[in-house]
């Protein structure tokens, strides 16, 4: 009986811990996808404003981090997971997910004729 006033607790930790880790995983991936949609969407010329709403929308607690250097656009998107256990009140951790994409030539420049 003993055995199992201490196992129980024990299991249902480790399946919160499980099921944490398993959105930790979820969380990052979601991350790294919206930060390839705001680095490709900034390189096709749309404002960089614009781009990073669409992150807020879905993930309010996230931020948003654009860099551009010698034509290349690199997005940084951030966000602060807790466990969400009364044990574990105050751990978190930061998920970082980046990506890059190199500006594209802009629509308006002249093609030059090929006719001579």
């Amino acid at each position: 009986m003993l055995e199992t006033a201490i196992a129980v607790p024990v299991l249902v930790v480790i399946t919160a811990m499980m099921l944490w880790a398993m959105g930790f995983g979820v969380t990052s991936l979601a991350l790294a996808s919206q930060a390839r949609d705001v680095a490709r969407a900034i390189a096709r010329g749309e404002s960089s404003e614009a781009a990073a709403a669409g992150v807020a929308k879905g993930r309010p607690n996230a931020r948003v981090l654009i860099r551009e250097a010698g034509g290349i656009v690199t997005v940084s998107v951030l966000e602060v997971v807790s466990i969400p256990l009364p044990l574990f009140e105050g751990l978190e951790m930061t998920i970082t997910q980046d990506a890059a994409a190199r500006r594209e030539a802009s629509a308006t420049m002249e093609v030059p004729d090929a006719s001579g």
